[in-house]
């Protein structure tokens, strides 16, 4: 976030003269910095429209425009400011920075680390920015990434349950087991009773299929903490894989409330509505997942299907193109690009993809085959028989 010396220098200094005018753009933009630093927000928004009226290039009311929207999670107009901000003061690094959290909370992951890649190429030594370039790494799957830039924050982060967490997985994953398994040591200690380490536990066992085990692990983390982000997210996923479809709605709309925005709760919520017969709400959330995280490719495949169930054929087999481009092997996704084309009129069309349906199920049922009987095991040969 940019600090309030770094919003001074951009104004040029608060100081003002006796002889300058009662409405001068620095004395409007005092009141806005008073304002904001008091969490006014619509008053901090015109005391700093008003210093653009008299100044339209005065950056640092942009940013501080920018920071306004940030915090009321208005992410559209955040990033019109900062931009016009950057523009206007390039030279900035912490704009880089606002500009790297406005992306990060809308899970824009990889517009965000390319700003916190620019920000620590003018100041190498901040923690907050390598940590965030870490976590958006992690987020994109780019274990070693994340790692080369957790494992240095050791001295500062080491107390911090979720860096442990991020790091131990990085790590293990990007087969520095030593690494991580310093990390769990140490996750074990510090985390020992913590909502936090309860929720990491009950994350691993739902992985696991275990969600007997992870249920009272989520309750008890929710009993200290009801707002704990991602709680609710994994209790809504046991109710929903238990088919209770209202508690699991209840649970995927509480984490909203703690983690605004996440792409996954609106994920699910869309496949509820499906489950229910409601392909309209289910276009809605599915919308709203793609907005946050255009990649999800359940989402993708969710908006294909309610498109075809609201009897857009044309518009779901483009949804549905997308989503087989990213999962070209899925036997479900032929199977409804299938029935898309007979709902087009389309015969030839719907008959390959249902024969490519056909072609993926059973070399899905081949591979399971081999995996039971043991074949293709690099076993030794049995001797032969004369």
């Amino acid at each position: 976030m940019i600090r309030g010396w770094v919003i001074f220098l951009i104004a040029g200094g608060l100081a003002t003269p006796a002889a300058a005018q009662a409405h001068s753009p620095r004395q409007w933009f005092a009141a806005g910095q008073r304002a904001l630093a008091r969490r006014q927000y619509a008053r901090a928004r015109r005391d700093f429209r008003q210093v653009l009226n008299l100044d339209p290039g005065q950056a640092g009311a942009w940013v501080n425009l920018g920071i306004i929207a940030e915090r009321r999670q208005r992410w559209p107009a955040a990033m019109r400011d900062l931009k016009q901000a950057q523009k206007l003061a390039p030279q900035m690094a912490g704009i880089k920075l606002d500009l790297g959290l406005v992306n990060y909370h809308r899970h824009r992951y990889a517009a965000a680390a390319g700003y916190f890649r620019a920000y620590l190429q003018q100041i190498p030594s901040s923690t907050q920015a390598r940590y965030l370039l870490g976590l958006c790494e992690f987020f994109q799957l780019h274990y070693p990434a994340a790692y080369r830039n957790l494992k240095p924050l050791w001295p500062q982060e080491r107390r911090q349950v979720s860096y442990l967490y991020t790091l131990a997985i990085a790590a293990g994953e990007s087969h520095h087991q030593g690494s991580s398994g310093r990390a769990l040591v140490q996750l074990s200690r510090v985390g020992a009773g913590t909502p936090a380490l309860m929720l990491i536990e009950a994350r691993a066992y739902i992985n696991l299929q275990q969600d007997a085990r992870a249920l009272p692990l989520l309750r008890q983390a929710l009993t200290r903490n009801p707002r704990l982000p991602f709680a609710h997210y994994l209790l809504g996923i046991i109710l929903q894989r238990r088919r209770r479809f209202r508690s699991a709605r209840r649970e995927f709309i509480s984490d909203l409330g703690a983690e605004p925005g996440l792409a996954y709760d609106y994920e699910h919520l869309g496949q509820i509505a499906l489950e229910r017969g409601r392909p309209a709400a289910a276009r809605t959330r599915f919308l709203q997942a793609l907005r946050a995280m255009p990649r999800l490719v359940v989402a993708r495949f969710g908006l294909g299907e309610s498109l075809l169930r609201l009897g857009h054929p044309a518009a779901a087999l483009a949804q549905l193109e997308r989503a087989r481009q990213q999962v070209p092997h899925s036997a479900l996704i032929a199977t409804i690009e299938g029935q898309a084309y007979l709902r087009a009129g389309n015969r030839a069309a719907a008959q390959r993809a249902f024969a490519r349906a056909a072609r993926l199920r059973k070399l899905a049922q081949d591979r399971l085959q081999q995996q039971i009987s043991g074949a293709g095991n690099r076993l030794p040969q049995p001797p032969a028989i004369h």
